[in-house]
């Protein structure tokens, strides 16, 4: 069952499919961590934007995913849950 108690980790959000697709989760409620490159800055900015003006709950913390350094910092450092109150994570 999905509720705001989740949160979704979304790679390539600032892009048309990965959009579509954390639309879809930010829609239904889930609480987004969108990891943005520097490869397009317009539509990282255009997305957050957009995500902004949908109301969605989400953080878009810079994270190369092809970096394992930064997946890992990204998953287990970088990543203050306390201030999701109360948010978990779940399979």
């Amino acid at each position: 069952m999905i509720n705001s108690d989740h949160v979704a980790l979304i790679p390539g959000a600032s892009r048309p499919v990965g959009r579509a697709i954390a639309h879809a989760f930010g829609q239904a409620g889930i609480h987004l961590v969108l990891p943005l490159i520097d490869d397009w800055p317009e539509s990282n900015t255009e997305m957050i934007d957009q995500f902004t003006d949908c109301g969605y709950t989400f953080i878009s913390p810079g994270c190369d995913l092809t970096k394992t350094d930064e997946v890992k910092n990204l998953i287990l450092g970088h990543l203050d849950l306390s201030s999701w109150n109360g948010v978990r994570f779940a399979p």
